[in-house]
């Protein structure tokens, strides 16, 4: 595509000008993703399993993980390097939020006020309280009165303990479309094996839990005002205890 240089409103054509080395495109591109493509910055030469990818990069508007390769050969094929990418990335998701992780701990060094700490949020201690703990996706896997009262011991006076997960919805019509989408996700754990397990165990388990009655039942019992309030058409949950002054 031709690129044009505007100068008292006429048009000059902008010579192309060839890059020699591909790791030179790379680096330019990598210092400036964000201009050039609007992505978050992961990671630079990122090895997995067989694999050298060139640049990682995250897009924040989709939620999704972004590959770029460099090639100088205009006729060079990439769409069997791209289709291998891709299932790399499906089969090896943890990897690559591990790495997106690992990144962001570097990048948020500065900052005095955010640490990250891997440990069980039921056996969590983190030796000092809190405005507000939140936990999304967590309250289904936890023991209710074992989370709530570990939640309570890190929370100051007026504090905030917000849950957030799935639920199965209560609507006859909103059912069949939650079952529906459930089938077709297992048809795609055919293409990605590693997702098959998922696909079968966690609407059995989203269909069998009955975590925001529970969560609700200890929060009062332990003293907290409770609200709660159904999401996206019953599918989500959101549960609120306030530790009362």
């Amino acid at each position: 595509m031709a690129i044009f240089n505007i100068q008292n409103r006429k048009l000059s054509p902008i010579r192309e000008k060839s890059i020699d080395l591909e790791k030179d495109i790379q680096k330019l591109t990598e210092e400036n993703l964000e201009v050039i493509f609007g992505l978050q910055f992961v990671s630079t030469e990122f090895a997995l399993q067989n694999f050298r990818i060139d640049t990682l990069a995250f897009d924040k508007e989709a939620n999704a993980f972004v590959i770029v390769e460099y090639k100088r050969d205009r006729s060079f094929s990439v769409i069997d390097q791209g289709y291998a990418y891709l299932a790399l990335m499906l089969n090896n998701k943890a990897d690559f939020i591990l790495e997106y992780n690992e990144k962001a701990k570097e990048n948020l060094k500065s900052y005095q006020n955010i640490s990250f700490v891997n440990q069980d949020a039921e056996k969590l201690n983190l030796g000092r309280k809190f405005d507000c703990i939140t936990a999304s996706y967590l309250p289904k896997y936890c023991t209710p009165d074992i989370l709530v009262k570990n939640c309570i011991e890190h929370l100051n006076n007026g504090g905030k303990i917000i849950l957030h997960d799935f639920t199965y919805p209560k609507n006859k019509f909103i059912r069949k479309m939650w079952n529906f989408y459930f089938i077709i996700l297992d048809l795609v754990g055919f293409f990605v094996p590693d997702w098959k397990k998922v696909f079968v165990s966690l609407p059995h388990l989203i269909r069998t839990t009955y975590w925001v009655a529970e969560y609700e039942k200890t929060m009062k019992k332990n003293g907290l005002k409770v609200y709660k309030q159904d999401l996206t058409f019953g599918t989500s949950a959101i549960i609120v205890g306030t530790k009362i002054i």
